[in-house]
């Protein structure tokens, strides 16, 4: 990341362009409707957590987003009744994530999706605070779910359109440092996997704010997520039990729930 002293000389026109990008990007809402099922069969849980990009900011209807997506393609691989809920807020950095999620709304999940760190990045979170802040989070949904956990990686900050060169460049760097945290800490953590979309993130995959990824890259990132999935070797668990006729997966007294396990950790 950039020197103190380089940062000290470059400081007045990195606020001064952030301080025009905040006054002339327009604020777009959230995506509507956090829940929605797809598909028929068996019942399956898809927990989406994190930030604006996990909320859908940019993007009508979560049908569309990395979360509704990523369910319609579960759905058709696996043939499975795909239940997706949304967990997330424009703005929450990982501290803020561990402080609001209620654990309880991922306890059913079969796999958790994340998207976290751009706030962490432009807030200028320490390297260390963000490893931190970073490793709470992800230990906190691995135990609370006992599933796949996803982590997507950071966007390439530095394409955004709605950002300055210098100001753009400035914040790719923090993010790329903060990525290399990243893979580091998902290698500790058990059913943990760092997820990284590798589409050309230029024009139409932005939406009309030029800050925030459109429904198409959505669907690159549901589609990254389901590869990295189906390079798992992914099983469901316990379909003789279940019948094929679905089950209610937060009913953990009277049956056991469909869950998706990896056999073996991904390379």
């Amino acid at each position: 990341m950039t020197s103190v002293p380089a940062l000290v000389l470059r400081a007045p026109l990195l606020v001064t362009q952030a301080m025009r990008v905040r006054a002339t990007v327009p604020r777009l809402p959230e995506a509507a409707c956090t829940t929605g099922t797809v598909g028929t069969g068996p019942a399956a849980q898809l927990v989406v957590v994190g930030d604006s990009v996990a909320a859908g900011v940019g993007v009508d209807h979560h049908e569309a987003t990395v979360a509704g997506q990523l369910a319609r393609r579960l759905s058709e691989t696996y043939d499975r009744t795909v239940r997706w809920r949304v967990r997330a807020r424009s703005g929450d950095t990982a501290a803020d994530v561990v402080a609001d999620l209620d654990t309880t709304s991922v306890a059913d999940a079969d796999v958790v999706v994340v998207s976290i760190g751009v706030n962490d990045v432009k807030n200028l979170h320490s390297a260390n605070r963000w490893r931190s802040d970073l490793t709470a989070l992800l230990t906190l949904l691995s135990d609370a779910a006992e599933a796949p956990v996803l982590l997507m990686a950071l966007p390439p900050i530095d394409a955004l359109p709605a950002l300055p060169a210098e100001l753009g460049g400035f914040l790719a760097a923090r993010g790329r440092a903060f990525d290399a945290i990243a893979r580091e800490v998902c290698d500790r953590i058990p059913d943990v996997t760092y997820v990284v979309c590798e589409a050309q993130f230029t024009g139409e995959m932005f939406a009309a704010d030029g800050f925030h990824p459109s429904a198409r890259a959505h669907r690159a990132l549901a589609d990254t997520c389901a590869d990295k999935l189906d390079a798992m070797d992914l099983r469901w668990r316990h379909d003789d039990r279940a019948g094929h006729q679905g089950l209610d997966l937060g009913d953990r007294e009277t049956v056991q729930r469909v869950r998706i396990r990896s056999s073996a950790r991904p390379a």
